[in-house]
């Protein structure tokens, strides 16, 4: 029986304080055993492939959880081949030692990202659909790639009704983040 795309508390093993492990090592897709079910499965395979994705805890991908500001800073960070950056930005919530820091500082000096105010960048808040298309085109642009188009499938930006008045701000998972990445990179190569 294969695990489901979040594996019940049962299918995770308690090894100390700070670690759970799967209790069934052998279920595993690219090092994970949370997304063996997933609709997004190829998209995670992809990216711990190249080394985007190192997860969010030993063999957790953490499908469903929201992708922050600060890991989709990472991931874009080494889909680019991980330069060489200062770490050092205006943001008071972004410090050398953190994930994400030299990842924030290289899309920080490129001007591909902006804080949530002047002083915070917020790494920990959820990414909106919005805040990750605006990006991928800064990072399109800046890179001389196309704009990220045919993101079709079980991805969709939540579009801006006509009236301007509507939902919008929605976080995106980790798995649509990384669906949203497959996808924009598949179209450009």
């Amino acid at each position: 029986v294969a695990m489901g795309p979040d594996p019940e508390p049962w299918e995770l093993t308690w090894v100390g304080p700070g670690r759970i492990e799967c209790a069934r090592a052998g279920v595993l897709v690219a090092g994970f055993c949370d997304v063996t079910g997933s609709a997004y499965r190829t998209d995670v395979e992809w990216l711990a492939s190249i080394g985007v994705t190192v997860g969010c805890r030993p063999e957790r991908f953490c499908p469903d959880d929201p992708i922050t500001r600060g890991d989709a800073a990472s991931m874009l960070w080494r889909l680019f081949g991980a330069p060489p950056a200062d770490p050092s930005t205006p943001f008071a919530d972004v410090y050398e030692s953190d994930p994400w820091g030299v990842a924030v500082g290289w899309l920080w000096r490129e001007g591909l990202v902006t804080g949530r105010t002047a002083d915070a960048f917020a790494p920990t808040v959820a990414l909106t659909a919005e805040e990750a298309l605006a990006l991928l085109v800064r990072l399109g642009t800046a890179e001389g790639l196309p704009e990220p188009t045919g993101l079709s499938g079980s991805v969709t930006l939540p579009a801006m009704p006509a009236d301007g008045v509507g939902e919008v701000g929605l976080s995106l998972s980790r798995a649509e983040f990384a669906a949203i990445l497959h996808r924009w990179v598949a179209g450009v190569t």
